[in-house]
């Protein structure tokens, strides 16, 4: 049985709106604040898009991409490091960061979110997001998250966490739901 919502209300925001693309990276970043610079992964990290917001942001990033194409583009718009694999990560970081990839794994999260951890220095944060609006996803999505699965795959990693409700997100042209989730390892 499910533990009552009530029972994680202090783990919970719900004052987020990202009217914008970009915004989504914007509330991560701030998410992620405990110090300057911090060092990143971005597993998936795509065309680099949010590396390149780290770079500015002043932090130093590397990423992850197996999408051969969209590594390519990564490392020509970031000039960082991006691994094709994340076995190929040998470095620790301060923040391990998952933008919208727990719902494309073909493996479980639980397992996924412990290679994340295991990347991390001491005191090191997993962030990550899930979309909730599932009849917005195609069938490359082989894993749906409520709030109680979100919650119940924080806590498995930390009692340390916050969940934020993300109830407006635009992502090509269609507007999304999310929750972003943030564990203090």
């Amino acid at each position: 049985m499910k533990a009552p919502l009530t029972y994680f209300e202090g783990h919970l925001s719900y004052k987020e709106k990202l009217e914008k693309p970009e915004y989504r990276f914007e509330f991560a970043i701030k998410q992620l604040k405990n110090g300057y610079p911090l060092d990143v992964l971005d597993i998936g990290c795509g065309d680099g898009t949010f590396i390149g917001h780290l770079l500015k942001a002043g932090h130093r990033a590397d990423g992850v991409e197996i999408d051969k194409e969209k590594l390519a583009v990564a490392k020509k718009n970031t000039g960082q490091v991006i691994f094709s694999s994340f076995n190929k990560v040998t470095k620790l970081y301060d923040a391990v960061v998952a933008i919208e990839v727990l719902e494309h794994l073909k493996g479980g999260p639980v397992v996924f979110l412990e290679r994340m951890r295991k990347r991390l220095k001491p005191g090191g944060v997993i962030f990550f997001t899930v979309p909730i609006e599932i009849e917005l996803l195609d069938a490359d999505h082989r894993h749906f998250f409520d709030i109680y699965d979100v919650i119940e795959l924080a806590n498995k990693f930390s009692e340390d966490f916050t969940v934020w409700y993300i109830p407006k997100y635009l992502k090509f042209g269609a507007e999304l739901k999310l929750f972003a989730v943030l564990i203090r390892c």
